[in-house]
């Protein structure tokens, strides 16, 4: 398992290099059509975050692996995938019983799950969410 210094490291760094030093702030939300998900609205906030270059990257990044060699039609990338998980957890966390601070930091860590899945190579949930237990 990756110690916490480790981690932290790792992240230091990753941002360090990756991230914009200012991200856009955007006044109005976004609706985004997806063939699995349907019509979906962003949040400003979200929008924000997917314009950002190191979410767009995700776009350039399959999310089948080797699965298109055998069936050449199946196309899907890490983008796709990151709007399809935050369409979805979005439901998930419809319910009243949360309050805003939560839905916000759940998509943080929805979209820094993608990033460092993508490019550190680790299963962000295993090693990394140990560390950011949220607290209602």
């Amino acid at each position: 398992m990756v110690s916490l210094e480790q981690l932290k490291s790792s992240i230091n760094q990753f941002c360090s290099q990756y991230l914009p030093e200012r991200i856009d702030d955007y006044k109005t939300g976004k609706v985004i059509h997806d063939t699995t998900w349907g019509t979906n609205y962003f949040e400003p906030y979200e929008i924000s975050l997917i314009n950002t270059p190191i979410l767009q990257r995700l776009r350039y990044i399959s999310q089948m692996g080797f699965t298109s060699f055998i069936y050449p039609s199946a196309r899907h990338s890490r983008f796709e995938h990151s709007l399809g998980v935050t369409s979805f957890v979005n439901k998930m966390l419809s319910y009243p019983s949360l309050n805003e601070g939560d839905l916000i930091c759940n998509e943080i860590s929805k979209s820094a799950r993608e990033i460092f899945k993508s490019e550190l190579g680790i299963e962000f949930h295993d090693e990394a969410l140990p560390y950011l237990e949220f607290q209602s």
